[in-house]
């Protein structure tokens, strides 16, 4: 029995293993029969490939919008954010060749498929995460012997927040769809944007 009002103990539960280190899953709000069309319509077209596609444009965009708050501001912490999302676009890029490869069929050489190649992407991204901080650190010891005023903070600051939100949107997504898919890459992806 679960305490959910909107299940019954006779209804299917939708099965998640616990592979991605998350607590198992003891409610859902709807019974496999109840779940709204529209919701498994957005699920369907969640998969990891298209969510690490989104991931490479949003990057785009937030390095737009973060390169425009430094360049309006020249302040060095907008600067870090945009290096920092330099390391988003990297790890997408990378993130989606792994699940490209995760996809593929057993073989010979792997008879139980591809799918360990996610692991990769993770490693991946923590290196690219301390090689990014490496960066900041040395932009900010350059400001730190030449200080310069800040210019048209407002502005720049609201460019910061945008970007900000659209990546807090899209890891919702990300963390959404890892645990439907049960993908590594996506997780970990998720877990970096909204760090």
């Amino acid at each position: 029995p679960t305490s959910c009002k909107w299940a019954s103990a006779s209804s299917p539960k939708l099965p998640w293993p616990d592979r991605l280190g998350a607590a198992p899953v003891r409610h859902q709000r709807f019974t496999a029969a109840e779940y709204p069309q529209s919701m498994k319509q957005l699920d369907a077209w969640m998969n990891p490939k298209r969510m690490l596609w989104a991931s490479v444009v949003v990057a785009l965009v937030t390095i737009a919008l973060k390169t425009l708050a430094w360049w309006l501001t020249d302040s060095v912490g907008l600067l870090s954010d945009a290096m920092e999302s330099l390391v988003n676009l990297a790890s997408a890029i990378f993130g989606l060749m792994m699940v490209t490869v995760a996809e593929m069929p057993p073989d010979e050489d792997h008879p139980y498929g591809h799918h360990k190649a996610e692991y990769f992407s993770s490693g991946f991204e923590g290196i690219l995460i301390i090689v990014a901080a490496l960066g900041i650190v040395w932009a900010a010891a350059h400001r730190i012997f030449d200080p310069q005023p800040l210019e048209q903070v407002g502005l720049g600051l609201a460019l910061s927040v945008g970007s900000s939100a659209l990546n807090g949107l899209l890891a919702w997504l990300m963390f959404r769809a890892a645990k439907q898919h049960r993908s590594l890459a996506l997780q970990a992806d998720a877990r970096h944007l909204v760090t």
